[in-house]
């Protein structure tokens, strides 16, 4: 016996960027499903094919959705959220590096032992 859980989200999830520290406001999409199966596998050691990646065993009868759809937003969201480089709301843009000349030789000092 089981259950199946259909479910979708759209949302703007608003965090901070690490960059400049200002609100970024990112889009979260998720359409899944899950099968909830309340009878235990006969196994200790279940092996599940690609299409059952979906099936979680539970051993109660209540099942916390909420908690369950909630990991499942936080997986989307990315672990380090900034603004894009080119975007004009960042505060702090990248740093461009000056070009430096060209480092002297360690060999240089060698060139008065040539034979000129």
């Amino acid at each position: 016996m089981g259950y199946v859980l259909y479910f979708q989200v759209k949302a703007n999830v608003t965090l901070s960027c690490n960059r400049c520290g200002g609100p970024l406001r990112l889009p979260v999409e998720v359409s899944d499903w899950v099968s909830l199966r309340t009878k235990q596998p006969a196994d200790a050691h279940v092996v599940l094919g690609g299409d059952e990646m979906n099936i979680r065993f539970i051993t109660d009868l209540e099942f916390d959705v909420d908690n369950f759809v909630g990991e499942i937003i936080e997986l989307e969201i990315p672990a380090y959220p900034r603004h894009a480089e080119d975007d004009p709301s960042c505060e702090i843009q990248p740093r461009e590096e000056p070009e430096e000349p060209p480092a002297a030789s360690p060999f240089s000092v060698l060139e008065k032992f040539l034979d000129r």
